[in-house]
């Protein structure tokens, strides 16, 4: 998006991360503006400078992180103009081959707790984290009094995540990913993936 001229705001929790994308992009520099912060901090940080922005885009679980997103989902709407899009995606708590591989261990407290939408360990970078699966449920009662469904996508029905690669041989993987894709498509599926992905648009109040 620099790249083609827009003007970007970054925010993250961590210095680093940060300090790694001014210094990925400096020939855009005046365009991108960096802000430490999460979805916790967002109601109480001051205005941004592209404010109300056209549009937000969050990847890769920065709202698994969050044990309740209602706050977000409000402080977020204030910044984005009527009618901008919000993509995201997140790390569901309804993932088929997740919720069988704890069945199967016998983890049957940290199986609990991904379904009620509770809190379990996740290691992220050699570290231990508290991170918490959303379903769309929940996700939707969070945003939908400010946001306007307008596509959802659910990857990872049985095909697991990639921390489980060398453990599976290619051939199995591959076969696996080819009947991932087809269920990916049906509808009473899409809810069971482990990385969900969403579009949402933001209400035009008032």
């Amino acid at each position: 998006m620099l790249e083609r001229g827009f003007q970007v705001t970054a925010l993250d929790p961590s210095p680093k991360m940060l300090e790694r994308l001014r210094a990925k992009t400096p020939a855009a520099v005046w365009n991108l503006e960096t802000r430490l912060g999460s979805t916790r901090s967002l109601s109480s940080l001051p205005p941004f400078r592209g404010e109300p922005f056209q549009g937000a885009f969050a990847f890769l679980g920065p709202l698994n992180y969050d044990p309740g997103l209602e706050d977000f989902g409000r402080a977020l709407a204030g910044r984005l103009a009527p009618g901008a899009c919000f993509v995201f995606s997140w790390f569901s708590s309804l993932c088929l081959w997740s919720l069988g591989a704890d069945f199967l261990r016998g983890r049957w407290a940290r199986l609990s707790r991904r379904i009620m939408g509770q809190g379990v360990m996740v290691e992220v970078g050699g570290r231990k984290l508290l991170g918490f699966c959303h379903s769309w449920t929940g996700v939707n009662r969070a945003f939908g009094k400010f946001f306007e469904p307008v596509e959802r996508q659910g990857m990872g029905v049985i095909l697991p995540s990639h921390a489980w690669e060398g453990r599976i041989p290619p051939a199995l993987r591959g076969w696996l990913s080819g009947v991932d894709g087809v269920l990916e498509r049906l509808g009473p599926f899409r809810a069971l993936g482990e990385l969900q992905a969403a579009v949402l648009r933001s209400r035009r109040l008032g």
